[in-house]
């Protein structure tokens, strides 16, 4: 088993952040942090400079080029560590790297195993890379296809491909189960490839098809034909015989109107999938000789649906865990940008508890997520999560942020947004009104001591469901104290 990673602290010339206290003693199970913040503060963007740090230091350690372009500003300091073990990435004039304040060189960093970026959002902030070094341990699982693109059939193609190469993996399996266990939907999934014609439902005339398909593409003097034109004679025999013997279209139980090649997903017994892993190549070229659709997932809830029917939290959900299970390794840190968008409160709720039961084994692993919900805050466990506040400063001009000590577990709506994100409630602005309303009486002189004595439990009772943060506390405190009253 490798050795934790905790990202401890992270300093520019804008903000400082701490995300853990270095010398506390935490539960080894999964780790989660969350960035909480107004829009503006830079949540997002704190995340993607801390990914391209991490990867800049990389490319120098593993690159043969040491003289690469320094993106670094003066004033950056990283810390992090790995087991026991702190590293220090410091940049004033030069760069200097320590390890448990020893210098080091680049060379003799441990680095996190990989860095994943999810996102779900088309705008992310996160850098997009699809065609990455073997060295490189920043994977981008984001929606974007090109650096400023996102394409929606493209969503469901990568969930489609990642279920192609895993579901024969028992492991995989298992915590796609809990994937949807979240969502409440049975562990059943089926992969089609619908016909694009219903005249081809004969294997002669597909046949054909294929062979006349192969002739234009090779024509063509287009980069989408290059696929096409590469096929050896032999791979085209293959092609075939595949058509003859195992390629048997059906109508769609779902949609009689289409005509489907269906693979159903087997959650019990992971070798049967393998069938659908050793068609994948060929039904690919059928897509590309424009036989077959682009394939589509099918979902069950009380009746069958397809993915692209699914609501956005089940699209959301399901495609961050699946690229997430597809690549997380051990002792990773893992970059979740709003995932609660979409999100009906209920799952907000239950959000980091599934992730600490879908990843427990990777629990040497950081989860460091950008949010705005204070219903994720609430399902925080002290020994296992940090939350980090960021907000403008008195003076508008710089960011201000603050690492919580208070356990939050369980607390009430109210409670979070006003001792977490600083927002009072009607029901703050309540027990205000409450306590205002007494000391008007008092200095008007407009009540009794009977009634006195009934506003002070009232209070005594009001005080009871107050968090020894609150400083409305204290307020009151002041009032039992003037009047001698025994809570």
């Amino acid at each position: 088993m490798e050795d934790n990673f905790r990202l401890v602290e992270y300093k520019n010339k804008k903000i400082h952040v701490r995300f853990m206290d270095k010398d506390k003693k935490y539960d080894d199970i999964v780790f989660t942090s969350l960035v909480i913040g107004p829009n503006g503060t830079g949540k997002t963007r704190l995340l993607s400079e801390i990914s391209e740090t991490l990867r800049f230091i990389n490319e120098l350690k593993t690159s043969d080029n040491k003289m690469k372009r320094n993106t670094f500003e003066k004033g950056l300091y990283l810390s992090y560590k790995i087991g026991k073990v702190l590293y220090e990435i410091t940049y004033e004039e030069d760069l200097e790297i320590r390890k448990d304040e020893d210098i080091i060189s680049v060379e003799e960093i441990d680095l996190p195993k990989r860095i994943l970026a999810i996102s779900f959002m088309v705008n992310d902030k996160f850098v997009f890379n699809d065609s990455r070094d073997l060295n490189d341990i920043y994977y981008y699982l984001g929606t974007r296809q090109t650096s400023n693109a996102t394409f929606v059939n493209s969503i469901t193609k990568k969930i489609i491909d990642i279920l192609i190469k895993k579901t024969t993996n028992e492991v995989f399996l298992k915590k796609l189960k809990s994937v949807m266990k979240f969502l409440s939907l049975p562990p059943v999934m089926d992969i089609y490839f619908r016909l694009k014609s219903k005249q081809l439902f004969d294997k002669e005339k597909i046949i054909q098809k294929i062979h006349l398909e192969i002739a234009k593409q090779r024509r063509r003097f287009d980069y989408r034909s290059d696929k096409i034109k590469k096929l050896s004679d032999d791979y085209i025999e293959k092609l075939i015989n595949f058509v003859k013997k195992d390629f048997n279209p059906k109508n769609l139980e779902e949609d009689s109107r289409f005509l489907v090649i269906k693979y159903s997903i087997d959650f019990k017994i992971p070798y049967k999938n393998n069938i659908l892993s050793e068609h994948s190549d060929f039904l690919d070229t059928l897509v590309s000789l424009n036989i077959l659709s682009q394939p589509n997932l099918l979902l069950y809830g009380d009746s069958p649906y397809g993915f692209d029917n699914a609501s956005s939290g089940e699209k959301q959900f399901l495609y961050s865990m699946i690229n997430i299970l597809s690549h997380i390794d051990y002792g990773s840190l893992i970059l979740l940008d709003e995932p609660e968008i979409s999100f009906h409160p209920n799952w907000q709720i239950k959000y980091i508890k599934y992730i600490k039961e879908i990843f427990e084994e990777y629990k040497n692993c950081h989860f460091l997520i950008a949010t705005h919900s204070h219903f994720m805050i609430s399902d925080l466990e002290p020994g296992s999560s940090t939350i980090i506040s960021l907000n403008f400063s008195k003076d508008k001009k710089g960011l201000e942020a603050k690492l919580h000590d208070e356990n939050t577990f369980g607390w009430s709506v109210e409670d979070i947004l006003y001792n977490i994100f600083g927002v009072v409630t009607t029901r703050n602005l309540y027990i205000a009104d409450e306590i205002d309303g007494f000391l008007k009486k008092i200095s008007m002189n407009e009540i009794d001591k009977i009634n006195i004595q009934k506003e002070l439990k009232k209070l005594s009772d009001i005080n009871q469901n107050l968090k020894e943060v609150d400083p409305l506390k204290d307020v009151i405190k002041i009032i039992f104290d003037r009047f001698d009253y025994e809570k």
